[in-house]
């Protein structure tokens, strides 16, 4: 009976401890590690009550039931270790080489000892019950415990491996040291089990073990979702925080996403203005969804031209309202990153139309802001219209070695922003150099060295560089061409394809030189006739009629070298 006292308090303790566990899985425990992890706690509810009845039969001395609990025993135990090794699994999220041995050796352990469990009721291998109901284990019950023990030490000394191979994630390293601490218990006490079959250590050792394992990570599972409640509680009320400050600022307000131009939020204006009846009818359409084809590739192309500044766009507008009055509204658009880093686009429109209407009662006034309107389309109609003839634009702070890389749409010319970021002379350029044709490589280098560079610039603001780029059909000749601004802290570098151009060079030149080759050939062809000619004329005994056919060769032949002379002195090309 006192055997029975240790598994009666162990299944108290499991009761107690894991009661939220057990009685409602429900309760933030759906991961998958998890699940498995109550199954192993029922293996291990059903293997101390085995444990407990073992006590009980043992002081009545009844040999049959104390047979068949001992059967069930045996099987609690092999499914214990079985379960636990695919929590170990689970729980680690091991999904490699490691992982799928530790679930097969567990399993494989599982069915073995189910096996012979079986076996041992016909033929005795795991254990026998005698007449006088006295206990004795055999030599294969031994070795199971053995095998466990191997199984255990080496999951420990996994999770020991793992974690001085992520010394600095501490959470990682946590979990490891946690499955590694129930291992070594769990082994220590099977060792002892081994030499003490009549003492109840393996349900000390599950005791121990399960408590640790809910002090430690079942309380830091029920944490982390007690902080993720209130991470989402927070989230919710800044949400409708924000709705309500955009729902109460004047004019229509929104934001977007400036890759997808997919609108993230609105206030009411503006959903008035989009024909819906509140934000959630705009939120997740763009504006070919809500607006004529016109309409909304003119807001596309101020999209991005405010994605192309470093300051906000701001400009005036004619749109009619919801009822189709037309309304003044002066829009300004500005990029922004949010806490994801997505680059998105915020949106002000304000209705100006009695501010214009007043202004416009005077003449210079209304001229005045027509000029103003005018100038300022101008000037960004200019920056734009410079850009489109690079590919990769760059603005760098020479000092500082800040920059912002721009570059061109493939759909369109107009110019976006890409990044931003520091130390052009070194990350930024070693990652340009990657691009750059191996045979011109070196030279590229030594030109964006930055005291180079800039000794360059000192001597003319613009430095231009020719050289092959990689490309999908194989290199191509791009110019790089870098100016120094009025402020000497800022350069601009860009990068345009001139492939055609080049190449088209090259194919000139090469037949200029092929030409050359050839009328040197003719010129050196000629003068050998003429010498030729001459040798022939010495002959006293020629004819006449044969003289005077060479002499009219030597004559011409003279013309011809005239003739070619005349061209090169000229610089044309034969």
């Amino acid at each position: 009976m006192y055997y029975s006292v240790i598994g009666l308090l162990a299944v108290l303790v499991l009761l107690i401890v894991n009661q939220d566990i057990l009685l409602d899985p429900k309760v933030s425990y759906n991961k998958p590690a998890w699940k498995v992890y109550r199954r192993f706690l029922f293996a291990v509810l059903v293997y101390y009550i085995t444990d407990i009845l073992w006590g009980i039969i043992d002081s009545k001395k009844l040999s049959t039931a104390l047979f068949i609990d001992t059967t069930i025993y045996f099987v609690a135990m092999a499914v214990g270790i079985a379960f636990w090794a695919q929590y170990t699994v689970a729980y680690l999220d091991e999904n490699n080489r490691f992982g799928y041995f530790l679930i097969f050796a567990g399993n494989t352990f599982a069915g073995v000892i189910t096996c012979l469990v079986i076996l041992n009721i016909f033929f005795p291998v795991l254990f026998v019950v005698d007449k006088n109901c006295v206990y004795h284990d055999l030599t294969v019950r031994d070795i199971s415990l053995v095998c466990q023990i191997i199984l255990l030490i080496t999951i420990s000394v996994y999770c020991i491996y793992s974690m001085i191979r992520f010394p600095k994630v501490q959470e990682i390293r946590s979990r490891f040291r946690i499955l590694a601490s129930f291992g070594i218990i769990m082994a220590v006490c099977l060792l002892i089990q081994l030499f003490y079959p009549l003492l109840p250590i393996y349900s000390i050792a599950y005791m121990l073990g399960t408590c640790m394992l809910h002090s430690f990570v079942a309380s830091e599972e029920k944490e982390e979702i007690r902080r993720g409640r209130e991470e989402t509680k927070k989230i919710t009320e800044l949400k409708n925080r924000f709705i309500s400050i955009i729902d109460n600022m004047p004019g229509m307000t929104f934001t977007k996403d400036a890759k997808t131009g997919v609108y993230l939020a609105c206030n009411q204006a503006f959903a008035e203005y989009a024909q819906k009846k509140n934000s959630d009818g705009v939120i997740g359409l763009t504006d070919a969804d809500l607006f004529d084809a016109e309409t909304a590739a003119l807001f596309v192309k101020d999209d991005k031209i405010a994605l192309s500044l470093s300051k906000p766009y701001v400009y005036f507008e004619d749109v009619p309202d919801a009822a189709g009055n037309q309304k003044q509204i002066q829009t300004t658009k500005i990029k922004y990153r949010d806490t994801e880093g997505r680059l998105c686009i915020l949106g002000m429109g304000q209705d100006v139309t009695d501010m214009i209407r007043i202004q416009h009662e005077q003449a210079m006034t209304q001229e005045a802001y027509e000029k103003a309107v005018s100038s300022g389309l101008m000037y960004t109609n200019i920056a734009q219209t410079l850009a489109r003839d690079y590919m990769d634009l760059y603005y760098v702070n020479a000092d500082t070695e800040e920059y912002i890389q721009y570059r061109k749409g493939d759909e369109d010319e107009t110019i976006s922003e890409v990044r931003r970021g520091w130390h052009f002379f070194s990350d930024c350029k070693m990652e340009l150099s990657e691009k750059v044709f191996v045979d011109d490589r070196d030279a590229f280098l030594s030109a964006m060295k930055r005291k180079t560079l800039m000794n360059a610039l000192e001597q003319k603001d613009t430095f231009v560089m020719t050289y092959r780029q990689i490309g999908n059909n194989g290199p191509f000749y791009v110019s790089m061409k870098i100016s120094r601004m009025q402020d000497n802290n800022y350069i601009i570098l860009g990068i345009e394809n001139v492939d055609d151009e080049v190449r088209e060079t090259l194919a000139i030149q090469g037949r200029e030189a092929f030409l050359s080759d050839k009328g040197d050939e003719l010129l050196s062809s000629i003068n050998n006739i003429v010498e030729l000619n001459k040798k022939a004329l010495k002959d006293e005994k020629m004819d006449d009629e044969t003289r005077n056919y060479l002499e009219n060769i030597e004559e011409n032949s003279k013309k011809l070298v005239d003739i070619i002379n005349d061209f090169h002195e000229k610089n044309w090309i034969l």
